[in-house]
């Protein structure tokens, strides 16, 4: 598929931002704060797919500003990639959560989550043109592929999918982050700098 002009596709990319945030069929939207659209270069050979928007998110209405947001921008920065030349969504759009002592806490997409979102995900992947989908965490990958994915056995290596979409498992940053063992932490953040890594060499091919 040619890629469109980078004018055209930033327009096509406002005007879906434009219509996701008037769609009135996004249950979550009547909780969270706000909606978080993608950000990034449009079109883009690199797209970085996670789950949902967190607290921060949520607040912001901008995608992974957080402490995932900050690992992530680390981990990019060691795998040779500058975030300004990726493409960086979530599944969802909205931030799921239930209220625990007055606090927010995150909960896990659910399948009837998911397919809300996916007819517009698909929308915006056909906008960015990646050549490789970085998907961070299980939802993501799961979302993608069509079925559960062990993120041990498939991540570092990629993966095609039926509809031609190229894809690299790897942990979510806050996966790494949430590691309690120390030494597990950094070898779970390193296979996520030689899993972004990955995804820049096959994009380049």
């Amino acid at each position: 598929m040619p890629h469109t002009s980078s004018n055209s596709a930033a327009a096509a990319m406002r005007q879906l931002n434009q219509q996701m945030a008037a769609f009135q069929g996004f249950p979550l939207a009547e909780s969270a704060t706000q909606i978080v659209p993608g950000s990034g270069a449009v079109p883009a050979s690199i797209m970085l797919l996670g789950e949902q928007p967190g607290e921060q998110e949520d607040l912001a209405g901008q995608v992974f500003i957080g402490p995932a947001g900050k690992l992530l921008d680390k981990a990019l920065t060691e795998a040779g990639i500058a975030r300004s030349d990726v493409y960086i969504t979530n599944t969802l759009k909205h931030y799921k959560f239930k209220l625990q002592d007055k606090k927010r806490v995150h909960m896990v997409p659910g399948r009837k989550d998911i397919k809300t979102y996916m007819p517009w995900l698909e929308r915006e992947i056909a906008i960015v043109q990646p050549a490789v989908i970085v998907t961070l965490g299980g939802v993501a990958a799961q979302t993608l592929a069509g079925k559960e994915l062990s993120l041990e056995a498939s991540r570092g290596q990629i993966l095609k999918l039926e509809n031609g979409l190229r894809i690299v498992p790897t942990y979510h940053p806050s996966f790494v982050l949430r590691t309690p063992d120390e030494a597990m932490k950094e070898l779970r953040y390193q296979r996520l700098v030689a899993d972004l890594a990955l995804a820049a060499n096959t994009a380049d091919t």
